[in-house]
């Protein structure tokens, strides 16, 4: 398989598209190798990434990795840099769907009314910043939804204890899903009913 140790933007040209670019120019390459398979870790909070990489290109995670890097600085100063690993079947039908627009995403209330389990739900400070709320961990739905906020930088940079919570939380919940034999199959960016909001929908049936 294919390893992508590091791809990145720079500022002057973020949100033009060239992230995904770069990535479908990537699995073109793989292809031509023979591979099946690519990987690469991502922060799990980090909600612009999360779209890219689950629902834009179709990747799955199934494995949660604690402080990865260790103690960095920058954008990654304060937090452990815990990650999720990204498995890209970029022969599959599944990633072939998603790449031509096909199973466009669900709103949160469509997740409930099919019975996932919100595992998290958030209430608000009186500041407007997304607090994480005790977790429900049940384990017994088809899928289960992990709440984190929209914008995790702006919670850091309003709370970095505030941001420590919410990473130490997602990190037990994500653990505890995946040795329950879920999926981080799909993401929720925006939630038009309570905004400041994004969600993992993790899955048992990749169907």
């Amino acid at each position: 398989y294919h390893m992508s140790e590091m791809m990145g933007v720079l500022p002057a040209y973020r949100g033009a598209g060239l992230s995904l670019r770069l990535k479908l120019a990537q699995r073109e390459y793989a292809l031509r190798q023979g591979h099946r398979l690519m990987t690469w870790t991502f922060d799990p909070l980090m909600a612009r990434n999360a779209h890219l990489n689950i629902e834009r290109l179709g990747c799955v995670c199934r494995r949660y990795i604690r402080n990865k890097y260790g103690e960095l600085t920058g954008i990654n100063a304060g937090l452990p840099t815990d990650r999720f690993e990204a498995e890209w079947w970029i022969a599959s039908p599944r990633v072939e769907r998603r790449l031509a627009g096909v199973d466009a995403p669900q709103p949160v209330s469509a997740w409930l009314a099919q019975g996932a389990h919100l595992m998290n739900p958030s209430h608000g400070s009186a500041a407007g910043v997304p607090v994480p709320g005790t977790p429900d961990r049940r384990f017994d739905a088809p899928t289960l939804l992990v709440e984190i906020p929209a914008d995790s930088g702006a919670v850091k940079r309003h709370d970095l204890a505030l941001a420590q919570a919410w990473l130490g939380q997602a990190a037990e919940l994500f653990e505890a899903a995946f040795d329950a034999g879920y999926v981080a199959a799909r993401f929720i960016r925006h939630d038009p009913e309570r905004p400041g909001r994004a969600y993992h929908a993790l899955l048992r049936d990749l169907n």
